[in-house]
């Protein structure tokens, strides 16, 4: 147990060092290094004075445990307090990671962004 989790806050730790990229829509929730955009297309953003809701999905090799490793350590460094696996809240905003599908070690993972509105 101590080993992996010290193998995965030392791959963690070199993907710091990397050019950190954004989730499309966003301006400072970081995409993880081996996920992409699954279809620029399938992204929704809705906004409106009370709000804005963003929705996209990625795809990666990357296991579901080390998407939600990746998020728990990187996210309260941007102000961001995890409520529970895979949502975290800030200011006004939640965001949900969900991993919609794991299989051939390949996942589809689902953002959601909700700011402004009740979205608690």
């Amino acid at each position: 147990m101590f080993r992996t989790v010290f193998i995965l806050l030392l791959i963690i730790s070199f993907e710091c060092h990397a050019e950190t990229k954004f989730i499309s829509g966003t301006e400072d929730i970081p995409l993880m290094p081996r996920l992409q955009e699954s279809d620029a297309s399938a992204q929704a953003t809705f906004a409106s004075p009370q709000g804005k809701i963003l929705s996209t999905v990625m795809h990666g090799t990357v296991s579901p445990n080390e998407i939600f490793a990746y998020y728990d350590g990187t996210l309260p460094n941007l102000g961001w307090q995890k409520t529970k696996q895979g949502k975290y809240v800030r200011e006004g905003e939640t965001l949900t990671v969900k991993v919609k599908k794991y299989r051939n070690r390949i996942s589809f993972v689902e953002f959601s962004l909700v700011s402004g509105t009740k979205s608690q």
